[in-house]
């Protein structure tokens, strides 16, 4: 494997009247674009190319990544619980103590109605579980694992919308974290002053492949999706 950092930067100017006049606005900007720093960040973990960003381990490119056929005849953006017991089986098994389920939103509404029959007398049980303790665990529960919705998944029903994934097998590399600065002197002769912060960070998966169990026949992964429903 070889991390090479790469920049991921923000830039704003600011008024010197603003910034005497509004005290909190440094505090505020701060929060403000480390957070935004951290969003792409995060987008880049999962789906970048590897190109001018991390490899995603839910990109396409990923050559560990699994995608999971939608079942025959399934309609278009839905989630069935034939998808969700696929996708846990082609999960690697020691990573199922430690994978997340990341979803777009709009798909929680039907998963918190999946359930598989039991028995022959029209019992069901259900796949999905709220929370019991928001508290301290603040994330539903899809076969036992947390449910995280993000921002950046893909719209539902387009592949990639629920990814079964083990942050544990993904390598992250950064420097110094993010890191602010600013200038009296690039805009002097408009009495403004720049900001500027800096990320240098890499991430890749750390598998190259799936792998075949010992004893089977299905390949697994950390890093598995599933394909498009339209």
């Amino acid at each position: 494997m070889e991390l090479i950092l790469k920049k991921l930067l923000a830039f704003t100017d600011v008024t010197s009247e603003l910034l005497a006049d509004a005290a909190l606005l440094g505090a505020a900007l701060e929060d403000a674009v480390t957070n935004e720093l951290r969003f792409r960040a995060e987008f880049a973990c999962l789906f970048g190319d590897g190109t001018f960003s991390p490899l995603g381990c839910l990109n396409v490119g990923n050559p560990a990544l699994i995608t999971v056929a939608a079942e025959s005849g399934q309609s278009p953006a839905t989630i069935i619980a034939a998808n969700i017991e696929a996708m846990y089986s082609r999960m690697w098994v020691p990573s199922r103590s430690r994978a997340c389920w990341f979803v777009n939103a709009d798909l929680e509404e039907q998963l918190a109605r999946l359930t598989i029959a039991v028995g022959t007398s029209g019992g069901a049980l259900p796949l999905f579980q709220y929370t019991e303790d928001p508290d301290n665990q603040p994330y539903n529960l899809l076969m036992g694992r947390p449910v995280i919705p993000l921002e950046y998944m893909p719209t539902l029903g387009t592949v990639g919308d629920i990814g079964f994934t083990d942050p544990g097998e993904y390598l992250i590399a950064d420097k110094n974290g993010i890191s602010g600065t600013t200038s009296l002197h690039v805009l002097f002769n408009s009495d403004q002053q720049m900001f500027r912060w800096r990320w240098r960070l890499d991430g890749q998966p750390l598998w190259n492949a799936p792998v075949t169990p010992f004893n089977g026949s299905s390949v697994q992964s950390p890093f598995v999706v599933l394909a498009a429903r339209s």
